[in-house]
């Protein structure tokens, strides 16, 4: 049974969510503004299903300090994402793509569970590891050419196949090249850590942000060589993911209105 102390920490309120029970759920489900959870919808789903969005309402919630409540949307899509079916998102910026992403990355209670997220641009990296760390207390690191080679950084935030304990990062923000071998022919940190099976059973799910980059970046248009070609090679990560992870479908992708 969860009981409550307060004034609870932010951790404290999180860990009684994941252990909550039905009644328990509803009971701090009040504490938020009745408008802005989805009842009449919530209350067609299967007791499973409703469970689960329960908890994913309120991690959104006190992980963002009560400025935040899911929206139905974000519901689905973390729902889709939780039960290993791939999902398409399509939203306009700033919609709340974020709130996608952050509840089920908390509803995981595992340190050793790992989120990896794609991302096209280092500036938009920086934004988005600052609003996961601040907002809603991931601890989340980028993953690009900047990123420091050395052994200490990687053991101490990522992986650390000496001794096959976690870093503390529970989050990686990832430019595709760090997937594949660079122009001269050598495979990445994170590209040598994806081929490790410890490492691989730490991969919760993957995401894929901007998605439209794969058309628009990762192919050739006009006789001109594509912009970033490692965008156009994601389905041979895909296909790693899907043969290693037994079928799983890890992947939720993210794809902007705006690119329509």
């Amino acid at each position: 049974m969860v009981t409550a102390t307060y004034p609870q920490t932010v951790s404290e309120a999180l860990q009684d969510v994941r252990t909550a029970s039905l009644d328990q759920l509803l009971a701090l489900l009040r504490f938020l503004p009745w408008h802005k959870v989805p009842y009449l919808w919530l209350n067609t789903l299967t007791i499973s299903r409703r469970i689960t969005s329960y908890r994913l309402l309120l991690l959104g919630y006190y992980a963002s300090r009560g400025s935040q409540v899911p929206r139905r949307f974000q519901i689905e899509a973390a729902l889709e994402s939780y039960e290993d079916h791939g999902s398409l998102v399509i939203a306009g910026t700033g919609s709340g793509k974020t709130l996608i992403i952050a509840p089920l990355i908390l509803l995981n209670g595992s340190l050793d569970a790992l989120t990896l997220t794609i991302s096209p641009l280092k500036r938009l990296q920086i934004t988005q590891v600052a609003t996961f760390c601040t907002h809603y207390g991931i601890d989340t690191i980028a993953i690009n050419d900047d990123t420091p080679h050395n052994d200490n950084y990687w053991n101490m935030m990522v992986h650390n196949l000496t001794t096959c304990t976690a870093g503390t990062a529970r989050h990686l923000i990832i430019t595709t090249e760090q997937l594949f071998k660079s122009k001269t022919g050598h495979l990445s940190r994170l590209c040598c850590l994806l081929y490790d099976t410890r490492f691989q059973k730490r991969i919760d799910r993957v995401n894929v942000d901007e998605v439209h980059f794969i058309y628009f970046a990762g192919t050739e248009h006009y006789g001109l060589d594509a912009f970033h070609p490692a965008w156009g090679c994601l389905k041979e990560i895909k296909a790693f993911f899907h043969r290693e992870f037994l079928g799983r479908d890890l992947w939720q992708l993210v794809l902007p209105m705006s690119s329509m």
